[in-house]
This record gives structure tokens, sequence and C-alpha cells, in this order.
């Protein structure tokens, strides 16, 4: 996650909560990873998003396919059955580029999410192939996520990233000179800016 998705996502979160606080307590963060990713590898996901959740004291919960530190509920998120409740906010950032069936995990996060709950969605638009494990390049604009979703539209954006990141492109020349063949995948993304696609959705349907 970049720090200015991060920083997105924590603003649309305190707008809900200075508009009403009780709006949300339970939290589900989707495709989580680890305690060690989300405060040390990438430390804006914890210092920006949840950090002032816990000073809320709200509810916060963790899931993950795999079981680790961190991580307080481990799911496959291609099978829910075995989550039991619901919540008044989800989260999934950059999570659906790396699913095979992006509707059936569509449906599948749509059915975690309380009614007049929140829904957030982060996923790239303009980024390099990045498998974890697979990537199958899903890159949607903002308003393709809206027409996959089918919730309220509360806010809605795609977010240029302009500082350079070095290292990525520096990743993505790499992968190059190792491998020709991969410079379809990487080639096009060396210069050109970043960008993320971000939707914020309110589920007032009845069911």
């Amino acid at each position: 996650m970049f720090k200015e998705e991060s920083i997105w996502i924590k603003n649309k979160i305190s707008e809900i909560l200075i508009k009403d606080s009780k709006e949300i307590n339970t939290v589900l963060d989707v495709g989580s990873s680890t305690l060690k990713f989300r405060t040390l590898m990438q430390p804006c996901i914890d210092e920006n998003i949840f950090k002032p959740l816990r000073a809320k004291r709200k509810e916060i919960y963790y899931l993950d396919i795999k079981k680790d530190e961190g991580v307080n509920i481990v799911c496959d998120i291609n099978d829910i059955n075995t989550i039991s409740k619901k919540f008044d906010l989800v989260i999934c950032a950059n999570l659906l580029e790396h699913v095979r069936d992006v509707e059936k995990i569509t449906n599948n996060l749509k059915l975690l999410v309380n009614k007049g709950g929140y829904l957030l969605v982060t996923v790239p638009h303009l980024y390099f192939y990045h498998p974890d494990p697979i990537d199958t390049m899903y890159r949607p604009d903002n308003k393709s996520l809206e027409k996959l979703f089918r919730f309220q539209v509360t806010s809605s954006e795609i977010i240029k990233i302009n500082k350079f990141y070095f290292l990525k492109r520096l990743y993505c020349l790499g992968k190059i000179i190792i491998n020709p063949l991969l410079a379809r995948k990487y080639l096009p993304y060396l210069f050109k800016k970043f960008e993320i696609s971000c939707v914020l959705l309110k589920n007032n349907k009845s069911t």
C-alpha cells in the first residue's frame, strides 16, 4: 500500500466517524497480511488506518489466508461460510488483482457488510505485475468498481501517486533484465505515475 493511499483511507474513515462515530463499531480488514507487514514493512497501514480506529476503541478484525501474528480470522475469502458475523466497515485494499474470480469475491465482500455499513475498496489502476501468489492484471478504474459492487457510492477517486518510488522502478527494470520476455508486464510502468482506484460504498440494501 502506498502512503498516499493509506491517507485517503484514513480521511474517508475520519469523515464517517465525524458524521456519526456510532456508525462504525466493528471493522474487518480483508487480506490484512501480518502484524509485521502492517507495522514494520508498511508502517503507514497501521499508523494511518488502524491506530486511529484503536484510539476510538473500535473492534478490529484482521482476515488473511495465512495463519500468523496479527491475523485473528484465518480464512480463504473464496469461502466465507466460517465467518458468522457482519461488520460496520469492511476494508479490502489491493486484493482483487490477486483473485481469479472477482465477481465471486465481490459478492462475498458484500455479504460481510452490515446494513448501513461501509465497504472501502482499493485496487491498482496503473501498476506493474506483482504476483501474490498471482496477479491477473485486473486494473479497473473507480467507475468500474462502483458498477461491480452496486452499493451506494459515498466517495470515488483515482489517486495519482506523485512520488517516483525509485526502488519499485528499479525492481521492474531488474525483472526485464533477468527475463526480457517479461518486458510487456513491466516496461510500461518504468516511467508512468502509479494510480490507485478507490471507492467508499455504503450498504443501503435491505438484505
